[in-house]
């Protein structure tokens, strides 16, 4: 059968998981909604720069300034979606930072476990 000091491991495994497992949760969570968060944002940015770009182009009278005003636009797109990349790549490192943390002790428990 098990012996008090096998069942007291188990115990503190399942603990360790049931903790780990919760963080993991939160963090995954957490990460979602700031992805969505970052989503929106970028959604209601192109629409407004979407309205401001029409009417610009409404009112131009030379095909030299639609020249200028798209390599501008050009421009602003591509500074965009950096920033947007950027603050994508900063909630998933702070995901994975978050996920290494919860799985730290689980990692200590197996570890232990498996030298016995």
């Amino acid at each position: 059968m098990f012996n008090p000091e096998q069942i007291s491991q188990a115990q503190s495994l399942i603990e360790a998981q049931y903790q780990s497992f919760n963080t993991c949760a939160r963090a995954l969570l957490q990460s979602s909604a700031s992805l969505v968060d970052l989503q929106l944002d970028t959604v209601k940015t192109a629409l407004a720069t979407a309205t401001v770009a029409s009417n610009q182009m409404l009112s131009l009278k030379d095909p030299q300034d639609w020249f200028s005003l798209t390599a501008a636009q050009s421009q602003q797109a591509f500074d965009r979606a950096q920033a947007y990349g950027r603050q994508a790549a900063g909630i998933a490192s702070g995901a994975q930072a978050s996920l290494s943390v919860a799985v730290e002790p689980l990692q200590g428990l197996f570890h232990n476990l498996t030298r016995k």
